[in-house]
């Protein structure tokens, strides 16, 4: 089993792959910055938070922890992001073995962050996000 850190260092190895397979120059920030990636498309710079997406139990939705959990002396502290401090959320699902591109207003100020496979079986097609709007070759 792949500890937290494991799964972390694969989704950015996997979203950086994707993105140098489509051209698109990446760069890397120092470390502990708030953003793991710098990807240069079309004159501009877009700082990319990797994240590793698991399937939930029904095999219906990606789950994306979009929060950061650190350890301080006074305990742990639970942090979400803001568009201050990244532009996208690179997504690598493994069990899939893809990669998805969110921007920061989807899921800035979430924890967590569902991305259907399916269409909702009641046919809802409001506040739900499907994760094929959000593949990494259409982002």
């Amino acid at each position: 089993m792949w500890s937290s850190n494991d799964k972390g260092l694969l989704a950015e190895l996997e979203i950086e792959l994707a993105a140098v397979r489509l051209g698109v120059p990446v760069f890397r920030p120092p470390e502990h910055a708030r953003c793991d990636l710098a990807f240069d498309v079309g004159g501009r710079i877009w700082r990319v938070q990797c994240k590793w997406g698991g399937l939930s139990p029904a095999k219906d939705a990606i789950v994306v922890h979009t929060g950061a959990i650190r350890l301080t002396p006074g305990g742990y502290v639970r942090t979400t992001y803001s568009d201050r401090e990244v532009d996208l959320f690179g997504v690598y699902c493994g069990e899939l073995d893809r990669c998805f591109l969110l921007p920061v207003a989807v899921s800035a100020g979430k924890q967590l962050q569902h991305l259907r496979l399916q269409p909702a079986r009641n046919n809802q097609r409001a506040c739900i996000t499907l994760a094929d709007d959000f593949t990494f070759e259409g982002a």
